[in-house]
């Protein structure tokens, strides 16, 4: 009993300091829809957090500039001083007057292991760490058990990941292959011998659900091995990957997650809303860049692959696609609410030092009001209906990590928009493997799938299919699955249906119509 007491407190002390601000600012988000505050009001507190936005893009861009305009971000700066306050008065009124957004907003809920086990299925382990300086700590929850692992590391975590696919680059898996091969297969089944393996007879057989903590949120687990191969000769097909043996899928916290499991369905009218942009350099050919290595990063080139892409996937789902000068940010804005599935094919620019405009690439609208970026402050103050969102872009998961609250990526808007389940990449992606695994992944999905498992088999197909340099788990380990992993109930198309039912149907009233005439008999339509 004293050691579940003593896990239990530690893992409460690992859960506080993960991603407290995104659910402390989800908890005000639904406080305010949830709380009885008349409309009215909640658009004036709607329109306040818009301003502030514009104020605050306003003032970023002006610092940003060559020569910044102290008059114009004097003034910018006192305006936005305004914005907060009323908008921090408007708050309070809503604190004392509506008890139930007070309640809901501060509602600091930390889940035990024991909670957690009740809402496992009977083949998922749900795995979360605490990092501090060189001390792991590692809990296990399955159903039949809970589990602790403390575990003094022997190298500093940098000196570790250094191996893996998140810090390699095409230009040496290309040109320096073997030494690479290397130190991926040494880092990655060193860490595996560290994050996995003290849980191994627990976790044999199932699906995993891992919250990491600090630089172990840039690893991507499927891609650690299990067995450490011979290294005489590059052979990335035949590896032992944790692929092999796991579903896995992630959460910023096990507060998150459950509260992604728990989430209300919105009422989209359509399944899939896909946008490719493709072409950010309209002088380029569009097919200059099809070669084998383009990356969807922060270099503007056009990406061909992605037309191939977004057209495969809505012949999969018969959805909604985007494609070229109609893959804005305008549509999007004005879409997105609709969709139960949205799935954005495109480059991602990361922002460290302001996590906020970190964004996403669409095609630029001549004479409007949209940049054509799509940035994490605007998701913040948008309301999404979707299932899950894929962010097939570079580093859609990657950002400044900030202790105590994680890594600060461009996912993290999304999550609060209300999208329960997200598809994102921790590095910069290649535009033709990319490819490839979406079009697999819906195809899995449409068979009815969990989106985990979807997404393992989508990476199993590419391994099998590649050549042995493009078989590496740089090119298919980026993209993760966060949150809800349950299959998507896609609407069924009834038109092949109702098609072959037609004939039978014009049979029945020719005959109805010759007894009538041959006999008098009445029919239905009579």
């Amino acid at each position: 009993t004293g050691d579940i007491l003593y896990a239990e407190h530690a893992f409460s002390v690992a859960e506080r300091s993960k991603a407290g601000l995104l659910y402390e600012q989800i908890r005000e988000n639904e406080a305010r829809q949830y709380a009885g505050i008349p409309d009215s009001l909640l658009q004036i507190e709607a329109t306040l957090r818009r301003e502030i936005a514009s104020f605050q893009k306003l003032i970023h861009d002006e610092q940003k500039a060559e020569d910044p305009d102290s008059l114009k971000l004097s003034n910018w700066e006192m305006r936005l001083l305004k914005l907060q306050t009323r908008q921090d008065q408007l708050v309070l009124s809503f604190e004392k007057f509506y008890p139930d957004y007070y309640e809901y907003k501060y509602e600091n809920r930390i889940f035990s292991m024991q909670e957690i086990q009740q809402r496992l299925g009977a083949s998922e382990a749900f795995l979360e760490y605490f990092l501090s300086d060189s001390l792991l700590v590692s809990f296990c929850v399955t159903p039949h058990g809970i589990h602790a692992h403390q575990q003094i590391l022997q190298k500093p975590i940098d000196q570790l990941i250094a191996g893996l696919p998140n810090r390699q680059d095409l230009s040496t898996i290309i040109n320096n292959p073997l030494q690479l091969y290397r130190n991926y297969a040494h880092s990655a089944n060193e860490l595996y011998s560290i994050l996995l393996r003290p849980f191994k007879e627990q976790i044999k057989g199932k699906d995993l659900v891992i919250v990491p903590d600090g630089q172990l949120g840039y690893i991507s687990f499927e891609s650690l091995l299990a067995a450490l191969p011979s290294l005489q000769k590059v052979d990335y097909r035949n590896l032992h990957y944790v692929l092999r043996d796991h579903s896995i899928s992630y959460g910023y916290s096990a507060a998150l997650l459950i509260k992604a499991m728990d989430r209300q369905p919105g009422h989209p009218r359509g399944d899939l809303l896909a946008f490719a942009p493709a072409v950010f350099d309209p002088s380029a050919p569009l097919s200059a860049n099809a070669s084998r290595y383009a990356t969807r990063g922060d270099e503007l080139v056009n990406l061909p692959q992605t037309l191939y892409e977004v057209a495969s996937i809505g012949k999969i789902l018969k959805g909604k696609v985007l494609m070229q000068e109609q893959a804005t940010e305008s549509m999007f804005k004005a879409l997105a609410q609709s969709y139960r599935i949205l799935h954005i094919a495109t480059h991602g620019l990361v922002d460290n030092e302001h996590p906020m405009y970190s964004r996403l690439a669409f095609y630029r609208e001549p004479d409007q009001y949209e940049d054509g970026y799509l940035n994490t402050y605007e998701l913040f103050n948008m309301k999404l209906n979707a299932e899950m969102a894929v962010l097939s872009a570079c580093n859609t998961g990657f950002g400044k990590h900030v202790k105590g609250e994680g890594l600060m990526t461009l996912a993290r808007g999304f999550m609060y928009s209300g999208v329960p389940s997200l598809v994102i990449s921790l590095w910069k992606v290649e535009d033709r493997s990319t490819a490839s695994i979406m079009e697999s992944f819906y195809q899995y999905l449409k068979e009815g799938m969990p989106k985990d498992e979807a997404l393992r088999q989508a990476k199993l197909d590419y391994i099998t299919s590649a050549g042995n340099l493009a078989a590496s788990p740089y090119f298919w380990s980026s993209f993760i699955a966060i949150g809800d992993t349950q299959p998507i109930e896609l609407r069924q198309d009834v038109r092949p249906f109702y098609l072959a039912l037609g004939p039978a149907i014009l049979l029945i009233l020719l005959s109805m119509a010759l007894l009538r005439r041959r006999y008098g008999v009445p029919g239905v339509l009579m």
